[in-house]
Formats: C-alpha cells, structure tokens, sequence
C-alpha cells in the first residue's frame, strides 16, 4: 500500500485510525459474555486476539481477563446465561460460536508487569473460526526481529465498552434474546518512558514494560473514546513506513492496565509471551515464523 503524500503525523489522523482499525479487525475477537448478576443481566465483551503457532490456536487476551473469567464461572452467586465468540460473522445462516467458560483451558501469566492470558482454543472452535472469510490468525513473524523496527507510532486495538450496545428481546417470562453491537477500534498511542529515578507510584515501578500515552481523537462515525475499558488484552501495534512508502505494521505489547486522568497505558513486551511459546514450541517457531513472511505488510 503506498502513501507517497502522508504528512509528518499521518498516523495520528483519524482517517488513518479508522482503516487500519478496519484492517486490523480481522484479527481480533471478542469473547461475550451474558451473566445475571445481583438481580441485574450484565453483558461485557472481552477483548483478545487470535494466535497461531505450529497449527495451535490461541486467543491471547490479559492474565486479569483470564482470572476475572475464571471468577465468573466460580463465583455462585453469579448465573451464566451464556458465552459465545464475537466474530461479526455477517452470515444470517450461521449461529454464533458457543462458549462454555467453566471448561476454558488457560493460562494467566500475571507477576509483576506481566499481565498476559492464554487461552487454547479446541478444533472446533477454530474450524468455525476459519469458516469466517473475515477472520486471520497472527504468527509468531508478526513480532519477529521488532529490535530493528523504526516506528512513527502506535496503537491499541480492541473492544472499549463504552460503545459495546447490548439489545434484549423478551421471548416469554423466563427467556430472551440478546444481540450485541460493538466497534473494532485503534487508538493512536505515543510511547513514553518512565520517569528518571525512583517514583512511588506502582504504575512506574517496572522499568521493562511498554509505556504510552493515548492521543484524543474523535474517530468517524463512532466519535471519541474517553474510556478503554474493554481493551484489556487487544496487542499493540506499531506502524512504519519502509523506503519503499509501504506500511509496515508489528505486535509490540499487550495492553493490560491504565490511569485514565493521565492517559496512561502501561502494556505487557510482546517478548514475554514469545519467551513462553518459545517453551512450549522450540525448534518449531522459526519455521512458523518463515512460513507466512507477508503476514506483516498492511
């Protein structure tokens, strides 16, 4: 794709943030959950993204995300009405993908600044997936050699909750339906550093993770987004522009916690979850990574 006219802060346009949000979509999945909690029926959309190494498939969200899913399905004086994958598959043939939360197979990685959940998701669930013609799966070369990027900026995708929209249709006095309705979006972040010397606030104390502001736009046709709650889990991305005025895009974090006073973010390193695959998957992740060496190029 190229883009001989961009000005300096292209990146920041909304125009900008609105396509690659577009772009990047298919690569995020929300998980929906319906509960019944203290009388009252919550509906939340989780934000993760989907990961595919040596033909295992993941959706890749924040440990908290896992733990607080966890807690969902413990926690008795909750009542699940019921989980399903948010693929914004358009087809009006095909039923959602059902979710049983009870039996998710994950993994939270939390210590620290570290704040990463996996969840390994069965074949079944990844044939419906694949089903969708709007759906990608990430590979390990969508971070691979990230010391050499030069990037103008970043941004974090995924599911704010604020303009998740929930519709309920009473069927009878014990049943209903419900659809749910949310945006895709990706904000622009700029990358900080913590400040110099000793600063007593928990948020600075881990000098290895990935620190940014989020930048105010208003995104068209959805407006701003003043609270991303909801995006807990989304990667992100960082953008460049290679000699050849071609986009160059690579996963660089995972977004895990923020001050909305400052508009702080502070995210997990990418490395970390490779360090963890890496485990699991040696020698197989650099002939995964060689197999799809376009799968970086938007």
């Amino acid at each position: 794709m190229n883009h001989p006219q961009l000005a300096g802060d292209w990146w920041k346009d909304p125009r900008t943030c609105a396509v690659l949000s577009r772009y990047w979509q298919q690569y995020i999945v929300g998980l929906h959950v319906l509960s019944s909690q203290g009388g009252k029926l919550v509906s939340y959309v989780y934000t993760g993204f989907l990961l595919e190494v040596w033909a295992v498939h993941f959706w890749i969200t924040a440990g908290h995300v896992v733990d607080e899913l966890a807690k969902l399905a413990e926690d008795d004086r909750i009542i699940l009405r019921g989980a399903e994958w948010a693929d914004g598959y358009s087809n009006p043939d095909a039923a959602s993908i059902p979710v049983d939360i009870k039996a998710l197979k994950s993994c939270p990685m939390r210590d620290g600044h570290i704040d990463i959940g996996v969840v390994d998701l069965p074949e079944n669930t990844v044939s419906l997936l694949k089903a969708n013609p709007a759906i990608k799966f990430f590979t390990p070369l969508v971070w691979l050699r990230n010391e050499s990027a030069n990037p103008v900026g970043y941004y974090v995708v995924g599911i704010p909750n604020e303009h998740q929209h929930t519709t309920t249709t009473a069927l009878s006095k014990r049943s209903f339906t419900t659809d749910v309705a949310f945006p895709i979006v990706a904000l622009p972040i700029e990358r900080i550093d913590p400040p110099a010397g000793k600063c007593g606030e928990e948020l600075w104390q881990y000098p290895d993770a990935f620190y940014g502001r989020l930048l105010s736009i208003s995104l068209p046709d959805i407006g701003p987004v003043q609270n991303i709650k909801g995006m807990s889990g989304g990667p992100i991305i960082s953008i460049e522009m290679t000699p050849t005025s071609q986009m160059k895009y690579r996963v660089f974090a995972i977004q895990s916690e923020w001050l909305p006073n400052s508009r702080i973010v502070r995210c997990t390193p990418i490395e970390v979850l490779d360090a963890g695959l890496r485990v699991a998957f040696e020698p197989d992740m650099d002939s995964e990574t060689a197999a799809t060496p376009s799968s970086s190029q938007a």
